[in-house]
C-alpha cells in the first residue's frame, strides 16, 4: 500500500471516530435534558398535587408533608441541571438562562430555601401558614418561569 492509501484510511478513520464522539456527545446532551424535564416534571406534579389539597379537591391532607419534602428534595436537584452543554435541543429553558446564570442562580436559590420553609410549614400543622408558604413558591416558580422558560 502506498502512504498516501494509509493517509486516506486514516483520515477515513479520524473521521469516523470524530462523528462518532461526536454523536454519544449530542446524545448525553438530550439525556441530560430529558433528564432536567424528568425532575422538573415531578416538581410540576407535586406542586399539582398539593394544589389538588389545598383546594379540596382530594381529601388527603395527611400527605401534605410528604409532598413537600419530596418538592423540597426535587428542589435541592435543581442547580446542577443546567450545565452549559444543556442549552440546545429540545428544551424550553431560553438563553437567557446561560447569558444571566447568576441571576437564575439566585432564584434556583430562592426555590430550593422556600421549598425549605414550606416542609417547615407543613410539619407546624398550621393550613394557613402551608398555604402561604407554597403560594410564595408558586411566585417564585412563575417569577423565573417568566423569565427563562420558553412558553
Amino acid at each position: 500500500m502506498t502512504n498516501t492509501h494509509h493517509r486516506s484510511r486514516l483520515l477515513a478513520c479520524l473521521i469516523l471516530v470524530s462523528t462518532f464522539a461526536w454523536s454519544l456527545s449530542a446524545s448525553a446532551n438530550e439525556d441530560l435534558i430529558k433528564y432536567r424535564q424528568a425532575i422538573y416534571g415531578g416538581i410540576g406534579k407535586h406542586t399539582g398535587a398539593i394544589a389538588s389539597i389545598l383546594k379540596g379537591d382530594v381529601p388527603h391532607t395527611d400527605d401534605l408533608p410528604a409532598l413537600a419534602r419530596g418538592l423540597s428534595e426535587l428542589a435541592a436537584l435543581t442547580p446542577d441541571l443546567f450545565a452549559e452543554n444543556t442549552q440546545e435541543g429540545k428544551t424550553d429553558a431560553l438563553p437567557e438562562i446561560w447569558e444571566n446564570f447568576d441571576e437564575f442562580q439566585g432564584l434556583i436559590d430562592d426555590f430550593i430555601d422556600d421549598t425549605a420553609l414550606l416542609v417547615e410549614a407543613s410539619a407546624s400543622g398550621n393550613r394557613q401558614d402551608f398555604a402561604r408558604a407554597f403560594q410564595r413558591v408558586g411566585r417564585g416558580c412563575k417569577g423565573c418561569h417568566d423569565r427563562f422558560k420558553a412558553d
